[in-house]
């Protein structure tokens, strides 16, 4: 393996899958606890076949190699999904985990990204072709263009400035009228 950056993605691809274990934990429920604990060993022999393979591997190898283990992971994670939805006894607890339809999407943009990543050498391109970067771009200046756009926008600041500059005279008035009232005693 000729890239050097490999470690520090395979471990904070590692960390980010456990943390996604964690959306699926619940408390004071052992079978929950049983089932989670499970799947984080699962997920650990994961990483554990990659760091071992790492070094025999060439760029392209390892890049297939971790896509596999990607797969292996959101398999490992739906899986465990699935079983502690079943085992529940908590509905609250339940309609979390069901509804979180962003959770695999979520650890597969994670992975995807971290494995993109590790390919690419130039740092800018990294950055601008990260899809994440890209969309909090695109809607920043989504954003930007329809304040700009904006009538109620321009309405509000025209009666926010006419409101401030009553104030601003009204409160010189008062400041000014208590000076002179003061001069006035003395």
């Amino acid at each position: 393996m000729n890239n050097p950056n490999i470690d520090e993605v395979i471990e904070e691809l590692k960390e980010d899958s456990m943390n996604d274990l964690d959306v699926l934990s619940e408390v004071d429920n052992k079978q929950n606890e049983e089932i989670v604990n499970e799947a984080r060993h699962q997920i650990q022999e994961v990483f554990d076949e990659v760091n071992e393979e790492k070094e025999q591997l060439d760029d392209e190898q390892m890049k297939d190699r971790l896509n596999k283990a990607k797969e292996d992971i959101l398999r490992i994670l739906q899986a465990t999904k699935e079983k502690v939805i079943l085992i529940s006894k908590n509905e609250d607890f339940i309609q979390l985990v069901e509804s979180s339809k962003d959770f695999l999407f979520h650890s597969t943009q994670l992975l995807k990204t971290g494995c993109k990543q590790v390919f690419e050498s130039d740092p800018v391109s990294k950055i601008r072709n990260n899809e994440s970067v890209q969309e909090i771009v695109k809607k920043a200046v989504d954003l930007t263009d329809s304040i700009r756009r904006s009538d109620t926008l321009k309405q509000v600041i025209d009666s926010a400035e006419e409101v401030t500059n009553k104030m601003n005279t009204a409160i010189f008035k008062g400041l000014k009228k208590i000076l002179k009232d003061k001069e006035d005693m003395e």
